[in-house]
């Protein structure tokens, strides 16, 4: 079986390589690599050799050429900077959309019978009221790259399999990332720190999101509409950093405003007028308060569990693991 997998250098990506040229054999699985990643992509590339992984440099919003006749696509190539309002601040959020577009027309008629797995986000239900769009472009970005998939699967006959991800944690998440700056908070015992924030969240350790999308590309009951990807935990931010605080040997958050306080900052938050006029800084700031005082980071995922019956790791064991020995060899988030 030939495995092609965008963003193999992605903390996703490059643990679904690895993973597909274990099992299947390294000359079967050709991972896409950005001409432009950061730090710690380039500290994944000497693994991803070592497996054996044929790597392709490009960009998605040029011509791509060298893709062959996957059998099975994993599609985890993104711009997830949910910072930016415009695209004229960082041209490349269009790889959510536009090269989803260019990499499945480059593809085209050779995916007719096979399997195309799409790593979107619970990102595109974070919605302006019921029906609005998202509030991030990062979010309409990736809500638009699930609409050309389907449309595609549709045209050229393939299985597309589209999973909303979760908020992922573990160790050696992308620069950036909540659970970073959660833990960075809850390690220097900042103000932030130390609030018991309300907001919920759907969790889903990295281990367990690749082993679902594996199963999901094997299953041919999944497919044909967006599923959300998550453990059945309910909780809490505040449980969350517990957890974090737990696993550093640091104190727990303790400081509980009053309900009056969150109510107050989540109205302000969400009065859309004010994201108009104010620097895109500023309006992302509000945004993350939103989330962690909110359910924007909430999903359920029971339709894919019940077609992908597993256990989740629960999440104070995989935070806790996420911060073990690196005598492991594995970057932990530490």
């Amino acid at each position: 079986m030939r495995i092609l997998v965008t963003g193999a250098s992605g903390c996703i990506g490059s643990r679904l390589a690895e993973r597909l040229a274990s099992e299947h054999g390294p000359q079967n699985v050709t991972g896409i690599v950005g001409p432009g990643g950061n730090a710690r992509e380039a500290s994944r590339l000497p693994r991803l050799r070592a497996a054996g992984v044929r790597l392709l440099t490009a960009d998605l919003l040029e011509p791509v050429e060298g893709l062959g006749e996957p059998d099975v696509v994993f599609h985890c190539a993104a711009n997830l900077r949910t910072e930016l309002q415009s695209e004229s601040e960082d041209p490349s959020v269009r790889i959510n959309d536009a090269g989803t577009e260019r990499l499945l027309d480059a593809l085209g008629e050779s995916l007719r019978g096979k399997v195309f797995v799409h790593a979107s986000s619970v990102a595109v239900t974070d919605r302006w009221g019921t029906d609005g769009p998202p509030r991030t472009l990062y979010g309409r970005t990736k809500l638009k790259s699930e609409e050309i998939v389907l449309e595609r699967s549709r045209r050229y006959g393939f299985r597309a399999v589209i999973v909303r991800i979760g908020t992922v944690y573990g160790p050696d998440v992308r620069a950036g990332h909540v659970f970073e700056i959660v833990t960075g908070h809850v390690k220097e015992g900042t103000l932030a720190g130390r609030v018991r924030w309300p907001g919920r969240l759907s969790l889903v350790h990295i281990d367990d999101t690749v082993e679902i999308m594996l199963r999901a590309a094997a299953e041919p009951k999944v497919g044909g509409r967006p599923m959300f990807l998550a453990s059945p935990e309910d909780v809490t931010v505040a449980e969350w950093m517990d957890a974090i605080a737990d696993a550093l040997g640091r104190p727990r958050p303790t400081l509980a405003p009053p309900a009056w306080v969150f109510a107050a900052i989540r109205a302000i938050c969400g009065f859309r007028p004010f994201w108009w006029f104010l620097p895109s800084k500023i309006t992302w700031l509000a945004w993350r308060a939103s989330l962690i005082i909110g359910d924007g980071f909430r999903c359920d995922g029971t339709e894919l569990g019940r077609l992908l019956p597993r256990g989740y790791e629960p999440y104070r064991e995989g935070v806790a693991r996420s911060f073990a020995s690196k005598a492991s060899g594995e970057r932990v988030c530490a």
